[in-house]
């Protein structure tokens, strides 16, 4: 048997059961979470009262929205390689549904490697750093999977724009639960998820209005540029960032006072 062969009749018998097993798991953990019951220190208001004070924090402190607009602009730029991964396979490399599936994994794996990355970091300082660059490695990577000539060269490229979106993504989202208001923290983080998942549709639509004109490779090469760009405004501003960021570190205890 080719090994082709072999992950399609494992993932045929096994794949279902451990997708399961995974989910108990993660069920199993949820279950044994214990959480201290706490008096609520004011009444709730009304939803969208509630909401507007969220968006207020989050697009009112210059670290918080700086991180967020890079988020929208990750997930707005970044999110078209899937849909139009198929087409890339098929009419770049002339491949089938097995090509798309190591283009997919060659995306996985770098994800996968950016996840055990930031699971090995003991804090979060320098994790701006880290999202400037990553946030850069994801639009380079993108933009040179779109012109790759040859597949290999494409697999070698698709682990960076993994390992990118996820690590920027993720670093984010720890940065603004560390740094949220614990009245708010919910909100932030809610705002996040729907900036973070309500962006990739839109981008995806005017990826594949845009793909119709001008192609999936020159589609996606265009927005690998914007991301880079997108990037690129956020490492010019680093320095501002990173200044109106210590006094919020230091009053969460993420750095000692006399660093601030």
């Amino acid at each position: 048997l080719k090994w082709d062969q072999v992950i399609a009749e494992w993932s045929r018998r096994w794949g279902d059961r451990v997708g399961l097993a995974r989910v108990f798991a993660i069920l199993a953990a949820y279950f044994r979470i214990r959480v201290k019951p706490r008096a609520a220190t004011r009444a709730p208001a009304h939803l969208l009262i509630e909401l507007g004070d969220g968006f207020r924090w989050l697009f009112g402190l210059m670290p918080a929205r700086r991180l967020i607009l890079l988020v929208a602009a990750i997930s707005f730029f970044s999110a078209p390689w899937q849909p139009l991964m198929p087409i890339v396979a098929a009419e770049r490399f002339g491949g089938d549904s097995r090509t798309f599936g190591y283009l997919i994994g060659a995306v996985g794996g770098g994800a996968l490697c950016g996840t055990l990355y930031l699971a090995f970091r003991s804090s979060i300082r320098g994790l701006g750093k880290v999202i400037a660059g990553a946030s850069l490695a994801a639009g380079i990577g993108l933009t040179l999977f779109a012109v790759a000539p040859r597949l290999w060269m494409a697999l070698a490229i698709l682990p960076v724009l993994g390992f990118g979106v996820i690590v920027a993504a993720a670093s984010t989202n720890t940065i603004l639960q560390t740094i949220a208001d614990e009245d708010k923290r919910a909100r932030i983080i809610s705002i996040y998820i729907m900036i973070f998942l309500g962006m990739s549709p839109i981008g995806n639509f005017l990826a594949g209005s845009l793909a119709e004109w001008i192609g999936a490779r020159w589609t996606l090469a265009s927005y690998g540029l914007l991301l880079t760009l997108s990037a690129a405004l956020f490492i010019r501003g680093y320095a501002v960032w990173r200044r109106g960021m210590r006094p919020v570190y230091v009053h969460h205890g993420v750095i000692p006072e006399a660093e601030g």
